[in-house]
């Protein structure tokens, strides 16, 4: 029996209950048999009964008393729900008790009319919604009524005592972490703020004194179904879209240009109603924390488009949380809101981005252990993605590492290679390699991999490897092209193989695009070879292989690979190198994205070069 607040609420349910138990009385041919009706009423908090607040309280009250007279063998039960969880959406709660957080204000914080009360217990309205059914069913399915044990019984629902014992603070990280930038803080109010619309004589202010005089947190939810009542969190959590951002920003290319910079734009004020609208069933809405910068990728995403294109979405890979699930997941795919999920997908350089969610990687649940505010390990997490997987795919199943290999691995401090190097050295390889200045030495050292580091600024490649390692390489994780590709092609082992994992040296920023000068591989080794996935033949049975990547994607395995990189990560197998050793290599908002780029593309970085998208 629930009844809205309305002025003839007594009356109603009055003649409500008036009628169940007249029902209840012809039911049963004798007087001392339990009649199959049974009454749950849904009354309110019980500080509000207790102290008969003038209002709709005293009107529960009311009929509270009268349900004794009522129902013979007390074949009723009520129910106290403190105040709803759903009254912080604004279009529900409105203007007392709704929080909006896309409000028009200078204000330093967000007020609310039971700050006042930092642990206040609110419920979910489908908790009680469960407690009534759950009485209810059990009811009905009671083989022996005299053992029944709801049977006038006064249940006060609470939710959980508030996380931190604040639930001020619970909806305010719940909340920031959908919203690209953090949400001010929640504050009480105070005759000094002026602010407060309830006045000294409103009816409403011993309604609001008393529920923030409420302390109590009781398990009768636990008690009733079984289950746990929702947190501030989880709630939030489960209806976020009024509790997102209007609009979203997010970088585009306009069109096919000679650079990066030349076609990147930041589109601001797009409506992200329209990314939830045209969720696919299969997508997750993902808010980017961090997106990680890929110098060919990038630049190709622009060279590489039709005349025609425009308005292309750009970056392709990052770390982030969930804020919107696609009605066809099911929940054994274990993507929820809230989570903090590693993922592939075109838009990541984006406040919000919409990703399969095949592509994406659950990390962890922000209702539990949480890596949701640790942005140096979404950014490890992010090169995890594509840059280490890529290693582990090229050197265990492309072309597999045997113990006693000589692997060499070129850029071996880049996004990429500084994972090759670790991946091969695990298999028991002799590892070589290369870096283009005095300083990245001490770092390639650092990750305590490498048998030799060549520094190029210093030594030349070919007199290194005919001198101290005459046997040749066994494989090559090769990603600059240009004379360092010749040096390599000439001194490899029989049988070698060359895995190209780019050709930065070719990319379309260089002025002059330095020439390998080899008759045996296509001059533009990204166009005719990596792109187009070739496997070219050379002499001694050597092999330059374009697709790193084999048939992987057609086999079923990805996943298998996908597990095992973040297993070496966890187990500290694995070292990530981040390109943050100077507040110059450090970059913050989509407004940094090209001097990222630009960065990763001069050779200097060290590293997985990113971009922290949002706090």
């Amino acid at each position: 029996m629930a009844c809205g607040n309305v002025p003839n609420q007594f009356d109603i349910e009055q003649n409500i209950a008036r009628a169940a138990a007249s029902m209840a009385s012809s039911s049963s041919n004798n007087l001392k048999t339990k009649s199959e009706i049974f009454c749950v009423k849904l009354s309110t908090a019980e500080p509000l009964i207790r102290k008969s607040v003038a209002g709709h309280a005293m009107i529960h009250q009311q009929i509270e008393k009268e349900l004794p007279k009522l129902f013979s063998f007390s074949n009723y039960a009520i129910l106290r729900p403190n105040v709803f969880l759903q009254m912080l959406d604004p279009l529900q709660g409105g203007t007392f008790f709704g929080i909006n957080v896309n409000q028009d204000t200078n204000k330093d914080a967000i007020y609310h009319l039971l700050a006042d009360n930092p642990q206040l217990a609110m419920i979910d309205c489908d908790d009680v919604a469960l407690c009534a059914q759950t009485i209810l069913l059990s009811f009905l399915a009671h083989d022996n009524k005299e053992l029944f044990c709801h049977e006038g019984m006064q249940y006060e629902l609470t939710g959980p005592t508030p996380h931190k014992n604040s639930w001020m603070q619970e909806f305010q990280e719940a909340v920031s972490l959908l919203r690209p930038n953090p949400i001010s803080q929640i504050e009480r109010y105070s005759p000094h703020t002026q602010i407060s619309p309830i006045g000294k004589n409103n009816p409403l202010e011993a309604f609001l004194s008393t529920l923030n005089s409420y302390k109590n947190s009781t398990d009768s939810v636990k008690q009733i179904t079984n289950q746990t009542p929702k947190t501030v969190t989880e709630f939030i959590f489960s209806k976020p879209r009024p509790f997102l951002p209007l609009h979203y920003s997010r970088l585009v290319a306009t069109g096919k240009a000679l650079s990066f910079r030349e076609a990147a734009k930041v589109q601001r004020n797009l409506p992200l109603k329209k990314e939830l609208d045209n969720l696919e069933k299969d997508e997750l809405l993902i808010r980017v924390q961090v997106a990680g910068v890929n110098g060919g990728a990038d630049t190709f995403s622009v060279t590489q488009v039709s005349e025609e294109s425009r308005d292309i979405p750009l970056g392709n890979e990052g770390t982030g949380i969930v804020v919107g699930v696609g009605n066809g997941i099911s929940a054994f795919q274990q993507f929820h809101v809230g989570d903090t999920v590693v993922f592939v997908g075109k838009g990541a350089y984006g406040e919000y981005v919409r990703v399969p969610a095949t592509r994406c990687i659950y990390i962890s649940s922000t209702t539990s252990e949480s890596v949701s505010t640790n942005v140096r390990l979404s950014r490890e997490l992010t090169a995890l993605r594509i840059s280490a997987l890529t290693a582990l795919v090229a050197l265990t199943r492309t072309c597999p590492v045997q113990y006693g290999d000589l692997v060499l691995v070129t850029a071996c401090c880049g996004g990429t290679g500084h994972f090759a190097a670790q991946i091969a050295k695990n298999a028991g390889a002799t590892v070589i390699g290369t870096v283009g200045s005095t300083p990245k030495v001490a770092t390639a050292k650092s990750l305590g991999c490498f048998d030799r580091v060549v520094d190029l600024s210093k030594e030349s490649l070919t007199t290194v490897l005919q001198s101290d390692f005459p046997q040749g390489i066994d494989i090559c994780y090769e990603g600059v092209g240009g004379k360092l590709l010749k040096a390599v092609h000439q001194n490899m082992a029989d049988g070698g193989r060359i895995l190209i994992v780019g050709s930065i040296s070719q990319y379309p920023h260089n002025q002059i695009k330095e020439s390998h000068e080899i008759d045996e591989i296509p001059p533009d080794i990204m166009a005719d070879v990596f792109r187009l996935q070739k496997t070219i033949h050379l002499e001694r049975n050597c092999k330059l292989i374009g697709n790193v990547w084999g048939d992987l994607f057609r086999s079923g395995e990805m996943k298998v690979y996908q597990e095992r990189i973040f297993e070496l990560f966890r187990e500290k197998k694995l070292k990530v190198l981040l390109d943050d050793d100077h507040p110059e290599h450090q970059f913050y908002g989509l407004d940094s994205v090209c001097n990222a780029v630009d960065h990763m593309l001069s050779r200097k970085s060290i590293g997985k070069v990113t971009v922290v998208v949002s706090n």
